[in-house]
């Protein structure tokens, strides 16, 4: 057997208790990084990690193993993932229509497909750098007169799983629809 490769990391031989010395170990020896600055002149490191950062990394880490025969998402008021619940805007079904349709045919490396405003569906695609295409399907549905909810279906052509691109997907259109319609979510 060829002996162990030794990594060092930034957090080895500073004031970093030993649990995280260990936990920073492991994670170089699996190729992840940490945001972690070396304070210039002084020889220490500055720790900069959240325990939110942690549990996003652990969440990624998990989407991506199941992405290895996985490859498709959705979104639901039932998905255990919180990230993958449905969102709610206080907008009515036709006003969430106008300003989500328009949000979407502006979002680079996206392309509207198909339209249907009775039904509350927009068919898009996306195009990965590998090749690889992604279709998605976006869902407006009205629960009340004053509130709608929007959920998202993305799934990757192709047998092979997508390595969790469809959940990163989902989350980035969320993103920009939350930033945009941020005074009416709920």
């Amino acid at each position: 057997m060829p002996p162990k490769r030794e990594v060092k990391s930034f957090a080895a031989g500073t004031h970093l208790p030993k649990q995280v010395q260990k936990h920073a170990r492991r994670t170089a020896q699996a190729g992840f990084l940490y945001p972690w600055t070396l304070i210039p002149g002084s020889g220490m490191v500055r720790y900069m990690v959240a325990p939110w950062y942690l549990e996003g990394e652990r969440a990624l880490l998990k989407r991506v193993l199941i992405g290895l025969i996985r490859s498709h998402e959705n979104t639901s008021d039932k998905s255990k993932d919180p990230k993958l619940k449905s969102h709610y805007y206080r907008l009515s079904k036709d006003r969430a229509w106008e300003e989500v349709s328009s949000i979407l045919k502006k979002m680079k490396g996206y392309r509207v497909l198909h339209e249907v405003q009775t039904v509350g569906e927009i068919v898009m695609e996306k195009k990965t750098v590998s090749g690889r295409t992604m279709d998605i399907t976006i869902q407006i549905v009205g629960t009340s007169p004053g509130n709608t909810a929007v959920d998202i279906y993305s799934a990757s052509r192709g047998s092979l799983g997508d390595l969790g691109a469809n959940y990163r997907i989902i989350q980035e259109i969320y993103s920009v629809l939350d930033r945009k319609l941020s005074s009416f979510k709920t």
